[in-house]
């Protein structure tokens, strides 16, 4: 089967959902089924679930599977007995992919990203922030979105920050859904009895898009929304903080790498924070204040 995301052509065995079809032509990446190493023999970062190093980047779960990224290029999936195909994916375009997209040098931030007429704008921050569920209300008042929870970023041919497109869909939980007016009786759920849904995004945008803007959300404001933009040096920093797995970074690059392109993001890119309270989630509010400061 033959797909495209994250600006790549992909080539798989495994069924990978509702992914947009590959163009004709040579792939970039394979992702197919079978044996993975149980070891790396290089090991330069690891944790409870994943090891990292020169050689590549093996990650598992055991209710799920084990999955062994290589050079950029390859992932192989040695599913667990009785894995749901849910799990499978939901692992393969969080933690893996983004392993795989560091290996191939792009900029990967845990954000999500939507589409305007004067470029992407992406909420990042960190996971229960809201960057779903206010790109979901973005896309409701008109904006396609681009991606969803990992966006991978690069120069295209004029030197401008692009995000490429990722998954099409947003991940919501069961209390977002509602408050967006979201019904999740027919949508599958990320992994089974967990209230959080897959919904779909046909109206996805599928093409590369120049980084307009780059909002810092966070859920610790008391009451009111705090609105604070971030210029100059303090740009990149604010950025950097926002790197997806960016301990992979030096593993992968070698120890003192840093994540490649953040200083012209930066130099490009305005830049916004915003706390907001975590009870209740203003998102129409929020919505508003986006669209009233970004240019």
């Amino acid at each position: 089967m033959r797909y495209q995301a994250f600006g790549l052509q992909i080539r798989s065995t495994l069924d990978l959902g509702s992914l947009p079809a590959m163009a004709s032509g040579p792939s970039d990446v394979q992702v197919l089924v079978g044996p993975t190493p149980n070891q790396l023999d290089d090991v330069r970062q690891s944790g409870l679930c994943y090891q990292a190093g020169p050689q590549g980047y093996l990650f598992h779960l055991d209710s799920v599977g084990r999955y062994f990224v290589s050079s950029g290029r390859q992932i192989i999936i040695e599913p667990a007995a009785n894995a749901d195909p849910q799990s499978i994916r939901l692992f393969l375009f969080g933690s893996v992919f983004g392993a795989l997209l560091h290996q191939r040098g792009a900029l990967v931030l845990h954000a999500s990203a939507v589409a305007t007429p004067s470029g992407a704008i992406l909420v990042a921050g960190p996971s229960g922030a809201g960057k779903s569920t206010l790109c979901a209300e973005l896309r409701r008042r008109g904006m396609p979105v681009i991606a969803d929870d990992i966006c991978a970023l690069g120069p295209d041919e004029a030197g401008a920050i692009t995000v490429y497109p990722g998954y099409p869909r947003l991940k919501l939980w069961a209390d977002a859904a509602s408050q967006l007016s979201i019904a999740t009786d027919s949508l599958l759920p990320v992994r089974p009895h967990l209230p959080k849904f897959e919904v779909p995004v046909a109206d996805a945008h599928l093409t590369p898009l120049p980084v307009g803007a780059v909002i810092l959300l966070t859920p610790d404001a008391p009451r009111e929304l705090c609105l604070t933009p971030v210029t100059g040096f303090a740009k990149l920093g604010a950025l950097a903080d926002q790197v997806y797995r960016a301990n992979l970074v030096p593993a992968f690059r070698g120890a003192g790498a840093s994540p490649p392109h953040l200083a012209p993001l930066a130099q490009q890119a305005h830049v916004l924070r915003i706390s907001r309270p975590k009870s209740p989630f203003p998102v129409g509010q929020l919505a508003d204040a986006v669209l009233a400061q970004i240019p």
